[in-house]
């Protein structure tokens, strides 16, 4: 298995967990969220001890899953705050 598809693959059994521990099985909106939530900050490189307990697995995973792209070389396709970018109607996604 190569370096992405682990990567990959952790993050998704890191999400599984999460959303099993959070009992949110039956509730995919409120499980984005919360996974929007905790990517969102993670990418804005808020430190992964400073989630709360129970996000940490999956904000660990995330910041594994970004470090791994990083080190291939793979960019981000935006530039700055996550956030802000999104906000920005004329913003675009580069991917090289």
């Amino acid at each position: 298995m190569d370096a992405k598809t682990a990567a990959r693959t952790q993050v998704g059994q890191a999400y599984n967990n999460y959303v099993h521990a959070q009992g949110l099985e039956n509730d995919p909106t409120t499980a984005k969220f919360e996974y929007n939530r905790i990517a969102r900050d993670v990418l804005n490189g808020r430190d992964v001890n400073s989630f709360a307990a129970e996000d940490q697995q999956l904000a660990q995973s995330l910041s594994q899953f970004k470090n791994t792209f990083e080190q291939m070389g793979i960019k981000k396709p935006w530039q700055g705050d996550f956030d802000k970018h999104m906000s920005d109607k004329n913003a675009t996604l580069v991917f090289e």
